[in-house]
């Protein structure tokens, strides 16, 4: 097993987490890969389904949006960072400033201070 990986130290990290802290965390992240249009495996779904979940995670992601707050509350993380982070997500998407980096990592790292 290496133990300098990215994976090991989040499983790790993890281990001593809550369980509804690490549900929270997973609703956020999924939230933030929809508004870019990473929806995972989606050969079943339609163009407007597509762009259905994409909308539904902008208006999930709002600022003074009651549910986000709920979710961000239980995870220990700021809805307003949650927002911020979201803002300079997608510019750098829109850019093409992510070089090299998946945005899947690029949540990851973010989540991972928490």
């Amino acid at each position: 097993m290496v133990y300098d990986t990215l994976n090991y130290n989040t499983e790790k990290r993890s281990e001593n987490e809550p369980d509804y802290k690490k549900l929270a965390k997973a609703v956020l992240h999924r939230a933030l890969l929809d508004v870019l249009g990473f929806h995972g495996n989606t050969g079943s779904i339609s163009r407007s389904e597509k762009d259905l979940i994409k909308t539904k995670a902008k208006i999930f992601l709002k600022r003074n949006n009651k549910m986000l707050e709920v979710w961000c509350d239980m995870a220990d993380i700021d809805s307003y960072h949650v927002v911020d982070f979201l803002d300079e997500l997608v510019y750098h998407s829109n850019k093409g400033t992510f070089k090299n980096r998946i945005p899947h990592m690029v949540v990851d790292r973010f989540l991972y201070k928490f």
